[in-house]
């Protein structure tokens, strides 16, 4: 009997062990799984903060080559330009310019967030580049210029002319109106690129709207233009984000 007693306790000791390894790799999976929602976490994070670097010099870029822009230059186009010139200087009574198609830094020669077209101009004219002195179409030069993409991000901008506001500071009628889309996510407002309706001002972004705390001395005799520029991109959910910049010029 006590043989009998001594085989059924080994018999439980094992499967007692058995269990203890199926609990033990169930917990594994469990922490397996929860690690590697992490890593998909971090790796979000990640990208987002490549894309926001990404826009902050993209941003900065287009905010020094409006600072370098004369005064009265600055706001100039009327509508009827062709659309580089109101790339370059902005349209009238603070109407929003944007245009898209711009590339991430890859390949380290797209740094200041150029379009595909204008990105091959550049090429184009530097020695040694794949795009020297041969078309846009040439297996080479296109190989390279698809290569520095992604091209994803955007800009918008509009540019505040003082002597537009009134002598209380109120500016244009229709270019003061900005959505309450959240600072960093507004998707609802930005079908399908990220960039505003340019056509209803009550689809801005109140950093692309002209407010009357933009411009200190307001009225017809002011020397005061606001700039604002918002670069925006779309992250893998769908959801558009932007980083906001605004400069005053003052001419002197």
């Amino acid at each position: 009997m006590m043989r009998e007693g001594h085989i059924s306790l080994r018999v439980s000791n094992r499967a007692f062990s058995l269990v203890e390894i199926m609990v033990a790799l169930v917990l594994l999976a469990i922490g397996l799984l929860g690690m590697a929602g992490m890593t998909m976490l971090v790796m979000r994070g990640g990208r987002q903060a490549t894309d926001t670097n990404s826009l902050t010099d993209i941003c900065n870029f287009k905010l020094e080559e409006l600072k370098d822009i004369e005064f009265d230059n600055i706001g100039s186009a009327d509508g009827s330009d062709p659309e580089d010139e109101q790339r370059t200087f902005g349209l009238e009574a603070g109407a929003v310019v944007q245009y898209g198609d711009l590339s991430a830094v890859n390949l380290g020669v797209n740094t200041q967030g150029l379009t595909r077209v204008d990105l091959y101009a550049q090429e184009a004219a530097t020695a040694g580049s794949e795009c020297e002195g041969v078309a846009i179409t040439n297996d080479d030069c296109a190989d390279f210029l698809d290569q520095s993409g992604p091209y994803k991000y955007q800009i918008s901008f509009v540019v505040c002319d003082g002597q537009e506001y009134d002598a209380l500071g109120t500016p244009p009628i229709g270019t003061s109106t900005g959505s309450n889309a959240d600072s960093s996510l507004f998707s609802y407002r930005a079908e399908p690129y990220c960039l505003v309706d340019p056509s209803d001002p009550t689809s801005r972004v109140e950093d692309l709207a002209c407010l009357s705390t933009d411009i200190l001395n307001p009225g017809i005799s002011s020397v005061e233009k606001a700039i604002k520029i918002i670069c925006a991109t779309r992250d893998e959910r769908g959801r558009c984000y932007y980083a906001p910049f605004k400069y005053t010029k003052v001419d002197t």
